[in-house]
């Protein structure tokens, strides 16, 4: 119980320095752009139902326990776990900025880029090569109904 009980504290001073660097950043904004101009920022570029998906917030199991490990089930935007080999969630994560590939880790924004080429290219030589056309004459295709 002292072990958690000096957990608490020590994350709790940690969130504490991070909400007061993130409400000046904020203030510092607010005096440079003018005053509200974050939040009608906020109120014309921010959609809560894409937020709640993405972040999965509307989840009641909001934790998972998998081989003794505790795993956070909400948020996965935020979460870097998905890049440890040792972390064993099932499948990927859509919503994360960063997506490892081939053991590099590059931005999302690059890795899709890289799966539409790939794509791309596979099906070009199954254009340029006939393969549809083969597949299609495969005796299994050609079965007349009896």
């Amino acid at each position: 119980m002292n072990f958690i009980e000096e957990l608490t504290d020590l994350y709790q001073g940690k969130q504490n320095e991070l909400s007061r660097m993130k409400d000046q950043r904020i203030i510092d904004l607010n005096k440079k752009m003018g005053n509200n101009s974050l939040m009608n920022l906020k109120r014309g570029y921010q959609n809560d139902n894409v937020a709640d998906i993405v972040q999965n917030s509307t989840t009641k199991k909001r934790y998972f326990v998998e081989n003794s490990m505790v795993y956070q089930n909400y948020d996965h935007v935020f979460l870097r776990d998905h890049l440890n080999p040792d972390y064993k969630a099932s499948g990927t994560f859509m919503f994360v900025p960063v997506k490892s590939f081939f053991g590099t880790i590059i931005p999302t924004f690059w890795y899709n880029i890289i799966i539409i080429w790939v794509f791309n290219a596979i099906l070009f030589m199954a254009l340029y090569f006939d393969a549809l056309k083969r597949l299609m004459s495969i005796q299994i295709f050609n079965k007349k109904a009896a």
